[in-house]
């Protein structure tokens, strides 16, 4: 007899024992808490992203356009608007580094890694209020030493990171996290260069001043360039 005129008998005498109740049917179900749980999962995981690329991403454009602010001496709220975007700015790196920071709990070593970056994300958010106009007319301090210890704690904590991706193998996984990471790590030693230059005592005029708000700007894209690798890692690989 053929195989599969068999497998239609067999068949056919299952589907009447079924029918007959002289059989159970065993199929896999999924159970309605279950499906909840995978659905939630699901949404928690595209929130993540996206609100992990948007912190990344509006970090690094409104310290562009906060360090614009200053190219116009001449408009009068400037400075106020430059402050706040710099505000703004550094609360969306802090939400990043926390987000990270209270996600990825396994790795010790990555942990404190995540924690220095998130201590200088703290110190970029003083700093930033440190250069609304009615704290820094009364004193620099806040927003300088904001600016600066952030700045070195983001820097080294990137060179950090990026010491460890060197460890791992090659690829497009490494590589793109190499460009999240390191375009981080040239906006904090820019704005580093920059404050300690802006701090120097010399007159924020001419050439000189230029060339700090340059810095700046190389720092401001470094940050918003590593974001565009977090969406590309995001929503392109699916990471």
């Amino acid at each position: 007899m053929p195989e599969l005129t068999k497998h239609g008998n067999n068949n056919n005498n299952m589907i009447s024992s079924i029918i007959s109740g002289d059989q159970e049917l065993s199929l896999p179900l999924i159970k309605a808490d279950d499906a909840v749980k995978a659905v939630e999962a699901l949404w928690l995981k595209k929130w993540w992203r996206v609100t992990h690329f948007l912190g990344f991403f509006i970090g690094g454009m409104t310290f562009i356009f906060g360090t614009l602010c200053y190219y116009f001496p001449k408009w009068t709220d400037g400075a106020f608007d430059a402050a706040f975007l710099y505000t703004l700015g550094s609360v969306g790196f802090l939400y990043v580094d926390l987000l990270e920071f209270f996600t990825f709990t396994d790795d010790g070593w990555m942990r404190a890694n995540i924690a220095m970056s998130a201590v200088g994300s703290t110190f970029y958010v003083i700093g930033s209020v440190g250069f609304f106009p009615a704290i820094f007319n009364a004193s620099m301090t806040c927003g300088l030493v904001g600016f600066i210890v952030g700045s070195a704690c983001i820097g080294a904590s990137q060179t950090w990171k990026i010491l460890r991706l060197s460890r791992e193998e090659g690829g497009i996984n490494t590589s793109t996290q190499v460009g999240v990471e390191g375009g981080a790590m040239i906006g904090g030693y820019s704005f580093l260069a920059g404050t300690a230059m802006f701090a120097s005592g010399k007159p924020l005029e001419g050439a000189w001043f230029e060339a700090i708000l340059a810095i700046w700007l190389v720092g401001s894209f470094g940050f918003t360039i590593g974001s565009i690798f977090v969406w590309y890692r995001h929503f392109m690989m699916g990471v």
